[in-house]
């Protein structure tokens, strides 16, 4: 150390990049407790307690002066094994009851959804296609999904689902091959399968993401355990597929790599409508590189091509009907479109009486445009100031939850999706910096 920095009582790189990693690695540590024990217990409330010695172990490790390696290499195992035991416990229970007593059950008079609704909407679709039957537009009322009735009017009206699939077409085209593969070799299918795949490319993607491998392990903590979604994981909910194409694209505009990251984005945008409010901004960003107008082009004609591919054969197909599906039935534009749900200004307006019944049609376009389109403007103007991956997925982020949580209905699941982006938002922006200071000897 030179005399400046031991005036500036400053440790050495080595030294402060060592206690750095060491408080990193408590902080991932607690991070694991915590959200394991909380994944524990949406799994089983009985089995929670004996995993609480587990979850116990790297915090332990990170606070004792155990070879770093050595340390590091036992915590991100002991990570692995309890996630892999609790997604295991989980998913078999949920499959193995299925298998028994088929995607709805009753357990006490109560009706128990052993998978959630819209993975088997995806799987009986899919079946549609397969028969030559296009899914968008086609009764399932006859189908598995059949079971699952209309709980929001207490089983009175038909549930609107059964004439409508709301899912884009790429979400259809990646998963058939599995359901062809699996019930021809098995005779069994679950969707689930595509979602633990999409899991684990995510998760592939986020530590491509991230830089340190105290950050990387943190970030794979938060991610697989993270408690707004692993419930929502266990019963089938699809966003993680999409989210896996987006840390995809966002991989890709980490490493300037524009076209490629348009190719995954359009593939996201062809999968869940999640991602559409994202567009205005991925654009924008492109733009605003150096340099920036070639490249863009080239960036929105692979966005065109993609989405040509996917949505264009159906829209030859049925374009009513795909338009039917993917827009008018959940804005409310429809006789069977999707009623009033969740927690956001629908319910609100719906609680108050400014909309006498969940099944009317209200404008929301309205609210979305008079507080959405000068928000769009505001955050282009922070965007602009400086274009980053980070700011465009804050700023985007942020205006996609204004404009969902203005729209027909907000469930908690995307609160989950949220959090997922909030956890690529930190694998881009890195770990914060801890501040160390030298002590003298005394």
């Amino acid at each position: 150390m030179n005399s400046l920095e031991h005036q500036a009582g400053t440790l050495p790189p080595a030294d402060a990049t060592d206690a750095h990693d060491r408080r990193l690695a408590l902080a991932g540590s607690m991070v694991f407790a915590a959200c394991g024990f909380a994944a524990a217990w949406s799994v089983s409330r009985s089995l929670a307690p004996y995993f609480v010695p587990a979850l116990l172990v790297p915090m332990l490790l990170a606070a004792t002066p155990l070879a770093a390696r050595r340390s590091f290499l036992v915590r991100a195992m002991v990570v692995g094994l309890v996630t892999l035991m609790l997604i295991t416990i989980g998913m078999t229970a949920t499959m193995t009851s299925r298998l028994r007593h088929g995607p709805v059950g009753y357990l006490n008079g109560t009706t128990v959804h052993y998978i959630h609704d819209g993975a088997v909407h995806t799987e009986e679709a899919m079946r549609w296609l397969r028969r030559g039957v296009n899914p968008y537009g086609a009764d399932y009322r006859d189908t598995a999904y059949g079971a699952y009735t209309d709980s929001l009017s207490q089983d009175l009206r038909p549930n609107p689902p059964w004439f409508h699939h709301v899912y884009p077409p790429f979400h259809l085209l990646v998963s058939l091959p599995f359901q062809a593969a699996l019930e021809r070799l098995t005779g069994w299918y679950d969707q689930r399968v595509v979602y633990l795949v999409a899991e684990l490319v995510a998760l592939g993607f986020l530590l491509l993401i991230a830089h340190g491998r105290e950050w990387r392990l943190f970030i794979a903590t938060l991610f697989v355990l993270n408690p707004f979604w692993f419930q929502h994981f266990l019963i089938g909910f699809n966003d993680v597929f999409v989210f896996a194409l987006l840390a995809a694209a966002v991989w890709q505009l980490t490493r300037r790599r524009f076209v490629a990251a348009s190719v995954w984005y359009g593939l996201a945008f062809a999968a869940k409508q999640s991602v559409w409010p994202l567009a205005p901004f991925f654009f924008a960003y492109v733009w605003w590189q150096r340099p920036g107008r070639r490249q863009c082009w080239r960036a929105v004609a692979a966005f065109v091509i993609v989405l040509g591919l996917t949505f264009g054969p159906f829209a030859i197909w049925d374009f009513q009907a795909l338009v039917n599906d993917l827009w008018r039935f959940p804005t409310g534009a429809l006789v069977t479109s999707y009623p009033i749900s969740g927690v956001g200004l629908s319910a609100l307006l719906l609680h108050v009486g400014v909309i006498a019944d969940r099944y009317d049609y209200f404008p929301f376009i309205l609210p979305q445009v008079l507080v959405g389109a000068p928000l769009l403007l505001l955050l282009f103007v922070k965007l602009r100031q400086r274009p980053t991956v980070a700011r465009l997925l804050w700023t985007s982020t942020l205006f996609t939850f204004v404009v969902w949580f203005l729209s027909r209905y907000f469930n908690m699941n995307y609160v989950a999706y949220f959090s997922m982006l909030g956890i690529l938002w930190l694998a881009v922006t890195g770990p914060p910096r801890f501040t160390v200071a030298h002590r003298t000897p005394v």
